[in-house]
């Protein structure tokens, strides 16, 4: 299901766990350089709140050398599913990961 169609879209379940995953996936030669940049992705989450494996793609990276990095946090984050009529669904999300130096 994509977000319109849903009665609660999924969220994060700890953003600023999020936070920290982000910073731990950070390249080092990226980030001692100075170079930062967004990746977005798009990913199904399931009624278990985590991306299903084999559906994580790349929708835009403005560093594409952070994508590989990106793709790791959404691979290990937890989202509560999204719902339709009270039940946990399978959803698809974009989600932006952005790396600060």
């Amino acid at each position: 299901f994509g977000p319109e169609e849903l009665s609660a879209a999924p969220k994060l379940v700890s953003p600023a766990a999020t936070a920290r995953l982000v910073a731990r996936t950070y390249p080092d030669q990226l980030r001692r350089s100075g170079t930062g940049g967004t990746v977005r992705l798009s990913f199904v989450i399931g009624t278990n709140g985590k991306a299903e494996p084999g559906t994580i793609e790349v929708v835009d990276a403005s560093v594409p050398a952070l994508a590989n990095a990106a793709k790791s946090v959404a691979e290990n984050i937890e989202f509560v599913p999204g719902k339709k009529g009270g039940q946990s669904v399978r959803s698809r999300v974009e989600l932006p990961i952005t790396y600060q130096p």
